[in-house]
């Protein structure tokens, strides 16, 4: 529900601090502060930013147009005579082999496989598997026992194969594809509530530029807030509230992935102290960001009427798949949803005001 794509860690810190304001009654809450004592606010009017143009090619199109067609695609088996391609789905098994001497291996030896006769599911193009793996697959056909060597990627999850060169024996034991049904008129006026390919791709357009005028504005409210927030300064913070956060993040962790902090800090490969550094310093990073939000909307008196609650509310619940809007409030609360519309309408604010310049395009 949040307008910004953050990382996971992130994102965690985020939902905590939704979790913080929904719980402000039993702790310090920022009202309870002078945020000009706090913050350095930037001038945030008239701010210049690049605008973003995203076109909406044929390709595009064709890309929609292959959606609607996999779900009504026949599935068959592949045989030994059928060169595995792109998304196909094979079932593979495998070993994979240390090449070379690395700090906590061995050269030659074994560091996973997969053995079940029926096969581990993989979808080529699914990027599944490390970059690299699912190529090495392609061409190749039911049967085939592939051998490639694979360098794990640097930002690999398990720290000790970042870096590390590997061998992999993978054999092909079964595989399926989907055939695409012919793309005609009749198919479309089957399918579909457009009777010919031209309708229908004129409604894919429309449908793609909407989504693309989205895309440009959310470049747009990114860049004005990443500006507004980099040129601002923090004097000092609230202690009690970054405690409270931290705290709130912490929890928030060990509930989403569903592990002790301890476990959470061996799987992303960083020591008990360099967590708990990131933390800290992620969440004072955080509630400098609503410092800043709750500055600009005490100075420029921004609030949420009962008309834009109530909206809001019902956009959040359909965009959210909630059968209603009183399932969403319930959900969510109402202190974090207007929490949400109020960061929404700020950063709208600052759009409206700044100077959008071309300066930086890109392509859907």
């Amino acid at each position: 529900m949040k307008i910004f794509n953050r990382a996971a860690l992130a994102a965690i810190l985020a939902a905590a601090a939704l979790f913080l304001g929904s719980c402000s009654e039993e702790s310090a809450d920022l009202a309870d502060y002078d945020l000009d004592d706090y913050v350095t606010l930037c001038e945030y009017k008239g701010v210049e930013i690049p605008r973003t143009v995203i076109t909406v090619d044929d390709d595009s199109v064709r890309d929609r147009v292959d959606d609607l067609l996999d779900q009504y695609a026949e599935t068959v088996d592949l045989t030994a005579a059928d060169p595995i391609a792109l998304k196909d789905t094979v079932y593979i098994t495998y070993e994979g082999f240390i090449k070379g001497e690395y700090e906590g291996w061995t050269d030659n030896e074994k560091f996973t496989e997969y053995t079940n006769e029926s096969g581990y599911k993989l979808v080529i193009g699914s990027n599944s598997f490390i970059p690299g793996f699912e190529d090495a697959l392609i061409g190749y056909h039911v049967g085939d026992t592939v051998e490639f060597d694979i360098t794990f990627p640097n930002t690999y999850k398990n720290v000790k194969l970042r870096g590390v060169l590997t061998h992999f024996n993978v054999t092909i034991r079964s595989g399926k594809r989907g055939i695409q049904p012919e793309y005609t008129d009749a198919f479309v006026a089957e399918k579909t509530d457009y009777e010919t390919i031209a309708d229908y791709e004129a409604y894919l357009r429309g449908v793609l530029r909407e989504e693309a005028d989205k895309q440009e504005l959310l470049a747009e409210l990114s860049a004005v807030w990443q500006y507004v927030i980099s040129n601002s300064k923090a004097i000092k913070y609230p202690e009690a509230v970054v405690a409270k956060q931290i705290e709130a993040s912490k929890a928030s962790i060990t509930s989403y992935y569903g592990m002790t902090l301890e476990e959470y800090a061996e799987q992303s490969g960083m020591t008990m102290a360099a967590l708990e550094t990131k933390i800290e310093k992620q969440s004072r990073e955080y509630v400098f960001e609503q410092m800043v939000l709750n500055l600009i909307i005490e100075r420029e008196e921004i609030t949420i009427s009962d008309k834009e609650y109530t909206d809001g509310l019902a956009k959040y619940a359909e965009e959210n798949g909630f059968k209603d809007s009183k399932t969403c409030e319930e959900y969510y609360g109402e202190g974090t949803i207007r929490q949400s519309l109020i960061w929404d309408k700020v950063l709208m604010f600052l759009v409206e005001k700044a100077e959008i310049k071309d300066m930086e395009t890109a392509t859907s």
